[in-house]
């Protein structure tokens, strides 16, 4: 059983809010769990083969992503590495520096785990200060949930190692995953005003889950929360096929029209995030696209 982990900041928004379902089933432990789909796998994205380092993966020519951590502060029931997720062994750091160093195509690294920032402060520092020295590299990366689990752990030294990432000529992206608008709590929101103050870019990721967030009305107002807190709306993600997931699923024509009704409602052509199926091997791919290439090849059958 994939274990039951919640912060205590976490359990206390949970009450906060009377044991919300959209808060409550995406991190308590649910018996339909344990039933595991044909077509659910613990590797959905089959991101073994892409691993060209210790923890390293690269798939898309100018970007990799470093599974620096294993472990977060809350468990997410859907998660699509809750069995996949890196080893405990020390990070290989000289074998993942060498890999980009020789693989200058590549300008943004991507932090991601397991949650990036419950690293050692210590070990993130040294780990910028050898990227850093890499030319090529401008863009770094953090794919984080702990401003919702745990607000209190983004401290003063991880604002102060993003400035000076900054002040050396390099971008900070921070990418929250954020799934309701319950989520964007008082603290969370702080903690992105500091973030723009420093020039840091802050988006928003989620996914669709039924049950939690399977509504057009509740997803344009969480993109229009996200906006308004300084959030760029980036990615919703269909769920991926993780085993034990099914009954977060929703069909494809079923997401697809929750998400285009939710557009409408949130009416901001500039800032419309993409409702994307990752395909592994294949990449990332716009549903609207796949359903546009679906009717296509109906169309040409019939």
């Amino acid at each position: 059983m994939y274990p039951q982990l919640i912060s205590p900041f976490l359990a206390r928004l949970i009450a906060q809010n009377n044991h919300h379902p959209a808060l409550l089933s995406q991190f308590t432990y649910d018996p339909r769990e344990e039933i595991i789909s044909p077509d659910e796998t613990p590797d959905p994205l089959d991101e073994a083969p892409a691993t060209v380092a210790p923890n390293l993966l690269h798939r898309y020519p100018h970007k990799a992503l470093w599974l620096v951590n294993n472990t977060c502060t809350s468990n997410c029931r859907f998660c699509f590495r809750k069995l996949s997720r890196p080893s405990q062994s020390p990070l290989d750091i000289p074998a993942v520096v060498h890999y980009l160093k020789t693989h200058s195509a590549i300008n943004e690294l991507i932090f991601s785990g397991g949650e990036p920032l419950l690293l050692p402060f210590s070990t993130l520092s040294q780990i910028v200060s050898k990227l850093i020295s890499l030319q090529h590299l401008t863009i770094l990366r953090f794919h984080t949930r702990l401003p919702l689990f745990s607000p209190q752990l983004i401290t003063a030294d991880l604002f102060s190692l993003w400035s000076s990432i900054i002040k050396q000529g390099r971008e900070v992206v921070i990418v929250l995953h954020l799934n309701h608008p319950l989520e964007l709590t008082p603290q969370l929101k702080t903690i992105v005003t500091k973030m723009n103050d420093l020039s840091i870019k802050v988006k928003a990721q989620g996914v669709l889950l039924k049950g939690v967030n399977d509504s057009a009305q509740t997803l344009a107002t969480l993109w229009r929360e996200e906006l308004a807190a300084g959030i760029e709306p980036y990615y919703l993600h269909h769920l991926d096929h993780i085993c034990g997931t099914s009954h977060f699923r929703l069909s494809l024509e079923e997401g697809l029209d929750i998400y285009q009704s939710a557009l409408k409602l949130f009416s901001n052509p500039s800032h419309q995030p993409k409702y994307i199926l990752d395909l592994g091997r294949e990449g990332k791919r716009e549903v609207k696209d796949l359903a546009r290439s679906l009717t296509k090849i109906q169309m040409q059958t019939n």
